[in-house]
């Protein structure tokens, strides 16, 4: 039975901003892991959590069956993806070694942080994905929006070396967006779609900013930011991204589509359009 999400956000923002102005000077990515935590706070992006039934559904149909001993987090803005493996699995230490990897240490960081105050062992590794092999293979490997990070080639790098870190018959848990129709080569907030978030920052600010302290500006200085900075490369069919795994020794057991509802309930973390849509998948690591 899965336990009720833990994701103490109020404390861990401040916390993350201060971790990326120690960690994320030499990747540049502070304008990202220093202030995504107060964008989840504010309400700005809901990310993860609107995948959160797929996820914890999944985990726990996994800890019925095979129940998977060793656990990787590949990849993490934040906390959120061992909060959720936290509420599906427990954290029981004799029950599953737990082990994520990055390549900036401020995810890193701020998962230990998580890790200790719910008492979990956890094993971080600063590393690019294509440099990871463990000396022992994962049973599960989750994810989340992570293959837009990467070009087209590389998705196929990705792909093989999770599953030569991987047993075979392990699973593989990712939600991931496709853009069909989508004509341009790099994704990001146009001008329309920039000025429509700076707009809800300066609105929520009213509300956020008397009760966060935001230490380093506003919330409206971290969103202009977010918004100048952010991009992801497509993955423009939902065909596309089977075939990925596919082509690189998965087999999907899972294929499921955000119907309208959970579209309008979603708050991506980058811009979007009309026939976008997040994919979840459950795939089978193949001998």
């Amino acid at each position: 039975m899965t336990s009720a999400l833990y994701e103490p956000l109020a404390q861990s923002a401040p916390l993350a901003h201060a971790l990326a102005a120690k960690h994320c000077a030499q990747g540049g990515c502070g304008w990202y892991h220093g202030v995504w935590q107060y964008l989840l706070l504010s309400g700005l992006t809901n990310s993860m959590r609107s995948d959160t039934e797929f996820l914890l559904r999944s985990f726990a149909a996994l800890a019925l069956g095979n129940r998977p001993q060793r656990i990787l987090i590949s990849g993490a803005a934040d906390y959120s993806m061992l909060a959720h493996v936290v509420a599906a699995f427990g954290v029981d230490p004799e029950a599953a070694h737990i082990s994520m990897i990055d390549q900036c240490a401020t995810p890193l960081a701020v998962n230990q942080w998580y890790a200790a105050q719910v008492g979990l062992p956890l094993e971080t590794i600063h590393t690019d994905v294509l440099q990871h092999l463990p000396a022992r293979p994962y049973d599960l490997l989750c994810t989340h929006t992570f293959l837009g990070l990467f070009d087209e080639s590389t998705r196929h790098q990705v792909l093989q070396r999770w599953h030569a870190a991987m047993k075979p018959g392990a699973k593989v848990v990712t939600s991931q967006r496709v853009h069909p129709g989508f004509s341009g080569q790099q994704i990001r907030f146009d001008a329309a779609q920039g000025a429509a978030f700076i707009a809800r920052a300066a609105d929520a600010a009213a509300t956020f900013e008397p009760q966060h302290q935001l230490n380093g500006g506003s919330l409206v200085r971290f969103a202009t930011e977010y918004v100048q900075r952010w991009q992801r490369l497509p993955i423009k069919s939902e065909a596309e991204l089977v075939g990925l795994f596919e082509a690189n020794g998965f087999r999907i057991d899972v294929l499921d589509a955000a119907d309208a509802v959970a579209k309008v309930a979603d708050r991506p973390s980058g811009p979007t359009h009309a026939l976008a849509t997040r994919i979840r998948i459950v795939a089978t690591r193949l001998a």
